[in-house]
């Protein structure tokens, strides 16, 4: 069995009037399930009991072009939500070709997005932080 590394997967957001973005980093979109414990009569074991499940917020990470990314972090900063987004995570091989199955997260809106602080004195590159709800 070969496994896989953490830089040896591709994300991925697209929408519509999103521009092509290379995404470094994404974090997130683990699925809760509401659960509980039941007795079905008195005196007996508790049994499990399923509710409905969610999936958690995905955040996305990309290193900031201020040319390519303008007009998209303006967007952004206008309070642009990209509605029906879709945020994907992809394994690849050394060549770039996709291995097993996407995980995709579908109509996805920004719930929030941020910038990395201005800072004369740090060397880091500057950073695009969004964070996405996830519809299903």
């Amino acid at each position: 069995m070969a496994l896989s590394t953490q830089n040896r997967e591709r994300v991925t957001v697209s929408h519509t009037s999103l521009p092509a973005i290379e995404w470094s980093k994404a974090s997130g979109g683990a699925r809760n399930h509401t659960t509980t414990k039941v007795r079905t009569t008195a005196g007996g074991k508790k049994k499990p009991l399923s509710g409905d499940s969610e999936v958690e917020n995905v955040t996305t990470e990309a290193f900031i072009d201020p040319v390519a990314h303008d007009a998209l972090i303006a967007a952004l900063h206008a309070g642009e939500t990209y509605q029906g987004a879709t945020v994907t995570r992809q394994f690849i091989d050394a060549a770039e070709v996709p291995i097993g199955s996407p995980r995709s997260y579908f109509d996805c809106s920004v719930a929030k997005f941020e910038l990395s602080d201005a800072d004369a004195n740090a060397e880091d590159g500057a950073t695009l932080i969004v964070e996405w709800i996830v519809g299903v």
